[in-house]
């Protein structure tokens, strides 16, 4: 049994597990964490090499509310993610999904909830990304290509906005009426 409770957020162990601790490495057989309505699970190893599953499943991203109450984060996100390689140079393969996705901030400008979707892997110096934003009003932009994650590093990016109207971004501006739509791509 783990139950963690921290004001309206609730954890749990789904499932009995065990974590096998054998000098520098760590086993995980599935280590299930029910928060809320959602669930965190990962499965293998970590010590000098990697081989680590990790799942996401409708976690409510208002968890991070008991910790920084001010973020007034809500929304939700499920992914799957594979690391792998060594310490020194892991290897990650992912696919998260986050929907009505939006902080205190931007609910208090007036913006909408987003969508975000990104799908990559990494070489422990690169990621190389798929990502999109999409949000009500015709809010639809994405990001193809690598980013440095060493100093140094090139950015090899595509950015694509299909469609931000600037009613949506009206708020922002004191509700001045902007109107218009902007289209563009940038690398």
């Amino acid at each position: 049994r783990l139950p963690l409770d921290q004001d309206a957020v609730s954890a749990r162990l789904a499932a009995p597990s065990t974590i096998t601790v054998r000098g520098p490495e760590i086993t995980l057989t599935p280590l299930a964490l029910d928060i809320g309505d959602g669930r965190i699970e990962a499965e293998g190893s970590v010590g000098e090499r990697l081989d680590l599953a990790l799942a996401i499943d409708a976690l409510a991203l208002s968890v991070a509310n008991a910790i920084l109450p001010d973020l007034g984060l809500e929304g939700t996100v499920n992914g799957n993610a594979r690391v792998t390689g060594t310490r020194n140079a892991p290897q990650v393969d992912f696919d998260l999904a986050a929907s009505n996705l939006l902080a205190a901030a931007g609910r208090d400008a007036g913006l909408p909830p987003v969508s975000v979707r990104a799908e990559g892997t990494t070489d422990g110096a690169v990621l190389d990304v798929v990502a999109g934003v999409t949000a009500p009003g015709g809010i639809d932009a994405r990001a193809t290509g690598a980013v440095p994650l060493a100093e140094g590093g090139a950015f090899d990016l595509a950015v694509e906005i299909a469609s931000l109207p600037l009613a949506a971004l009206d708020p922002l501006a004191g509700n001045q009426g902007l109107q218009g739509n902007i289209t563009g791509s940038a690398n």
